[in-house]
């Protein structure tokens, strides 16, 4: 990702992406985002040859109703009990 940063609010803090372009192989893990959240507002976007692993607990957050487009790989580790969550504000 480029063009990201943590952002502090009421709610706590999180990892803000502006350009959520993956480029080659991206981790994204409760121990690399504050308070296990990912916002981004631009369409999230999976090349070929890129890939986005999502570890156990991970909060996906779009800003309005943007989407997801994966042509490279999606891994998504969640667990019964740290669930991988999609959802907005």
């Amino acid at each position: 990702f480029r063009d990201n940063a943590i952002w502090n609010c009421t709610a706590g803090s999180y990892l803000h992406v502006d350009d959520a372009v993956v480029s080659g192989t991206v981790a994204l893990t409760r121990a690399n985002l504050p308070n296990d959240v990912l916002v981004f507002s631009n369409t999230l976007h999976v090349p070929s040859g890129a890939t986005l692993d999502l570890g156990a607990g991970v909060v996906l957050k779009p800003i309005g109703g943007l989407a997801i487009y994966v042509d490279g790989a999606l891994f998504a580790r969640g667990a019964p009990s740290a669930p991988i969550v999609f959802t907005s504000f």
